[in-house]
């Protein structure tokens, strides 16, 4: 028995949606979490994409989502609804539903994803 070939095939295409639609400071996103689905769904059931949206998550479920993803050789999309603004130094800042909480500024984010081991990576803002 070779456990290798018993394991699930890691996904060659993945798709992750990060759908911020309610925040307590800032106006709502309603088209947000339906968007990301109705992605999600076309990506899933027409191109083979192995999906996840993820609904109001928190810095830590962001991350830990990516962190979890074996995607050597794979294709990623990241689509990310949701506020941002520029920081003092021009950066910019992917905010959270918690006011003006940052979830993750863009550096970080580009550091999460390089992680994943992705071959090819579209990055949707």
């Amino acid at each position: 028995m070779n456990p290798a070939a018993d394991a699930p095939a890691a996904p060659t295409r993945r798709f992750v949606a990060v759908a911020l639609a309610e925040h307590d400071l800032l106006p709502p996103l309603p088209r947000a979490l339906a968007d990301a689905a109705e992605l999600a769904q076309l990506l899933g059931e027409r191109h083979g994409y192995d999906t996840e949206v993820l609904a109001n998550p928190t810095r830590d479920a962001v991350q830990d989502c990516l962190a979890s993803a074996s995607l050597a050789k794979a294709d990623l999309i990241l689509y990310w609804i949701g506020h941002g603004r520029r920081a003092p130094d021009g950066a910019l800042q992917l905010l959270g539903t918690k006011g003006d909480r940052v979830l993750a500024n863009a550096a970080e984010l580009g550091e999460w994803v390089a992680q994943t081991g992705a071959q090819q990576v579209l990055l949707l803002l």
